[in-house]
């Protein structure tokens, strides 16, 4: 099984295409795929999640998705941003990371983190060995 903290645009893009993009990975690596939330992410969503119209509605969603996973208890440093956050918990704690941000997919690149991505063409991509 394998561990992988899994951030709000992979929880945002499995609700706009209505797929489990963690299940396809699973089938992928064949492996078991054991979800990780941190805390910002979960306030990420929050945020978003009090938007109206469409967007709103998705956070929404993706939030309740979210807190189904096991929610880590990992400290934020004041004035930490979320993207930051997120490589500094893969990286201490080893657990690679599922995001489809272009920017958070660079930096945990940079620092040599394992990630789950969503490619153009609706396929899973992997970086690095999970």
């Amino acid at each position: 099984m394998v561990r992988v903290i899994v951030d709000s645009s992979f929880l945002l893009e499995m609700v706009e295409i209505g797929k489990d993009l963690l299940r396809l990975a699973e089938d992928m690596i064949e492996d078991r795929i054991e979800a990780i939330v941190l805390p910002g992410v979960l306030e990420e969503l929050a945020n978003l999640s009090g938007r109206p119209g469409r967007k709103g509605l998705k956070a929404r969603l993706a939030l309740q998705i979210a807190r189904k996973f096991e929610i880590l208890d990992f400290p934020r440093s004041g004035g930490e941003a979320v993207d930051d956050y997120i490589v500094r918990a893969a990286s201490e704690l080893g657990i690679p990371v599922a995001t489809n941000d272009v920017e958070l997919r660079a930096k945990l690149r940079a620092a040599g983190i394992p990630h789950i991505y969503l490619r153009a063409d609706g396929g899973i991509g992997v970086y690095g060995e999970l």
